[in-house]
């Protein structure tokens, strides 16, 4: 049963990973933009209540709206756990508003981001989850076997994907939300052939 959502809120990102599990921007599916308020309070008539909601990217502190994000997506989702997914750019910017996640994880490629990190170790220590700076290839395919990442459903271009990084991958099934969508969903079959993340499995 997925109780856990990424949801988008941009596809506009400061860096140009070759690792992006996203693909931005280079990704041939997801248009490059910022979603409006508009289109949260859509995603929200399906998506409220999820156990942990993930605000992501994209580069989610980039959103012109980020602040109304940190500080209304919890009353809009109503989810149990709020976390925020960053590389750091935005973090100082936005400092008044981060303690509104309950997580903060940051992914410190190159340590570009350690003083977004060095910031919230101080602050919000109790919210910062520093997340591995492993560079993964985009042209290193897994096993094809499903990773711990299964149980991440994820929401872009109003469409739920069976995994947290479903959008970066073309190839990717996908559907509709519906009020039944966490059982639909287990009937998509996930991108691992052509994940690099499918290394993961033991």
């Amino acid at each position: 049963m997925y109780y856990q959502v990424a949801v988008l809120v941009t596809t506009l990102c400061n860096r140009q990973c070759p690792h992006c599990c996203y693909r931005i921007p280079r990704h041939v599916t997801l248009s490059t933009h910022h979603y409006d308020w508009s289109y949260f309070e859509e995603a929200a008539r399906y998506l409220s209540g999820v156990e942990i909601l993930f605000v992501t990217g994209g580069e989610p502190t980039l959103h012109p709206e980020f602040p109304r994000i940190a500080t209304g997506f919890r009353d809009l989702f109503r989810p149990k756990r709020l976390d925020l997914v960053t590389n750091g750019y935005g973090v100082l910017e936005h400092a008044a508003v981060m303690h509104h996640f309950d997580r903060i994880h940051v992914t410190n490629f190159d340590g570009v981001s350690q003083s977004a990190i060095d910031w919230l170790a101080g602050t919000l220590p109790e919210q910062l989850a520093v997340e591995s700076s492993n560079h993964i290839w985009m042209d290193h395919r897994g096993p094809g076997g499903p990773c711990n990442r299964r149980t991440i459903a994820a929401y872009a271009e109003g469409l739920l994907y069976p995994c947290c990084v479903g959008p970066g991958f073309p190839e990717s099934a996908t559907m509709k939300p519906t009020d039944n969508w966490r059982e639909s969903l287990h009937g998509i079959s996930l991108p691992c052939a052509v994940c690099p993340f499918s290394e993961d499995i033991q």
